[in-house]
């Protein structure tokens, strides 16, 4: 059994090989998935959530692991860490990149920051009609709103990725204090975007609102061969983890 994403706006892909086809694989529809880039303009106020929110460390990054783990496994189709990963594995991912949550001495949620320009980029080849001849009144426009203009043709899109997101409980309230903590740190900088990826069904979803978005979404398959049938069927209702980063 396989996972794949097909953009909510492809038709074609929709209405091909995810159909069912004779010949193809089976194409499980398990939801939508909001992937929006969070748009980064003004700084917003700090958000309480009766916990600290620290860097990431290596004394902390054990905790980190458990913490990614145990909530984790609540998810499905999300990875199990380990602590080399995060030295070895996740290439340009620092430990420092991490935001903690912390309550006491107990590490209760995390997200992380991932920039992978170093090795992967998006460039802008040409704008289609009308955005093509009007692309300075749009970005005059959307800079009095405080969202990112649009980049010139040629120049990257300069954005990172919300990755490694884990909360307790799914607490919305450490969640949002994460996500702001990670978003003003990115105000002032290169970065048009924060790209992130949650389940139609993520508990954690209502904190995009807290945002100007950039909207953009997916439908989510599981992916089998008649000798995966057996293994999709014995799923459960487990909300699905996306991770943006290595989609």
């Amino acid at each position: 059994m396989y996972t794949t994403m097909i953009f909510q706006g492809n038709h074609t892909a929709l209405t091909t090989i995810a159909s069912g086809r004779a010949g193809l694989p089976q194409y499980h529809d398990v939801g939508r998935v909001h992937s929006p880039g969070i748009n980064i303009g003004r700084r917003k106020p700090t958000l309480a959530a009766n916990c600290d929110i620290l860097p990431g460390s290596e004394d902390l990054l054990p905790d980190i692991v458990e913490c990614l783990n145990r909530n984790q496994a609540r998810r499905q189709f999300a990875p199990v860490h380990a602590v080399e990963k995060f030295t070895t594995q996740w290439r340009s991912f620092r430990v420092r990149d991490f935001y903690v949550a912390v309550r006491g001495s107990r590490v209760i949620g995390v997200l992380g920051c991932w920039d992978q320009s170093s090795f992967k980029q998006t460039r802008v080849v040409v704008y289609g009609i009308p955005l093509r001849y009007g692309i300075r009144l749009a970005n005059a426009l959307r800079l009095l709103t405080g969202v990112p203009g649009y980049p010139d043709r040629e120049q990257l899109v300069a954005y990172f990725y919300i990755s490694f997101i884990a909360v307790d409980g799914d607490e919305l309230q450490t969640f949002r204090a994460l996500l702001r903590r990670a978003y003003n740190a990115a105000v002032g900088g290169p970065y048009l975007y924060a790209m992130v990826a949650l389940h139609e069904r993520d508990p954690l979803v209502p904190a995009l609102s807290d945002y100007s978005l950039t909207s953009f979404s997916g439908r989510l398959f599981a992916v089998t061969f008649a000798d995966g049938e057996k293994l999709y069927r014995s799923l459960d209702d487990r909300v699905p983890y996306v991770e943006a980063a290595t989609f």
